[in-house]
């Protein structure tokens, strides 16, 4: 494992640097975090689980993580299986055009909800963390999928999710497993939006995890990734 430590310039007013240990042949950046924040990125060729000690966590870290093998593209595909979580407050999603360097994490995200009690909302942001601020992202896109259960309650695991980034357009399904993957444009299983002004247009294909509760952890596999 390689510990490294990202600074993410002002964040909320303050300068904030976070750690994260991250096995070999990886990358992880954080979009948000607080001073002494830390995850563990556990991973190899399809699968990966994000931890965090019960110290010292803020309960407001976000992060993407990467396989150097993959590919940057500016039309791209990454899919993962959500298999495990300790809390429903834990939040999992996709990364999509990853570019991280110089203390600056660019990348589009779509993520499942876990504030109030949507689980299965799915939302998709832009973020840059040169941006500044406590939440350096654009929201452009929020959608509920009542099909796939977890309306006031926790999401049926494991789940497996899809997103596409093609020109300007970001597409996701999402379904219970055991289950065939359900076409992109099928408005039960998924949804599309227009990618807005200032997203990456190019970058690699990762995955997501936040507010990954003190002590606690998500768990994926299946995790895949193409250029289109």
């Amino acid at each position: 494992m390689m510990t490294t430590l990202a600074c993410l310039g002002i964040v909320a007013g303050l300068a904030s640097c976070v750690g994260v240990t991250v096995s070999p042949g990886h990358g992880a950046a954080f979009l948000t975090g607080w001073d002494n924040d830390h995850y563990d990125v556990g991973a190899g060729p399809d699968y990966a689980v994000v931890s965090t000690p019960a110290e010292a966590n803020s309960n407001n870290q976000r992060l993407v993580f990467w396989n150097w093998t993959s590919q940057p593209s500016t039309n791209q595909e990454v899919c993962a299986n959500w298999v495990a979580s300790t809390s429903l407050s834990n939040q999992w999603g996709l990364a999509l055009r990853v570019v991280s360097g110089d203390g600056r994490t660019q990348a589009i995200t779509i993520t499942n909800n876990v504030f109030g009690t949507n689980y299965n909302t799915f939302n998709m942001h832009v973020w840059d963390t040169n941006w500044g601020g406590d939440l350096p992202a654009i929201a452009f896109g929020s959608f509920k999928l009542p099909a796939i259960g977890g309306d006031r309650g926790p999401l049926p695991l494991p789940l497996r999710m899809c997103a596409k980034a093609v020109d300007n357009v970001l597409s996701f399904v999402v379904w219970p497993l055991p289950g065939t993957q359900p076409a992109y444009g099928d408005p039960t299983w998924g949804a599309a939006a227009h990618i807005p002004d200032g997203a990456p247009g190019y970058g690699m294909p990762g995955l997501y995890a936040g507010h990954v509760q003190p002590g606690g952890s998500v768990s994926y596999n299946g995790i895949a990734s193409r250029s289109l």
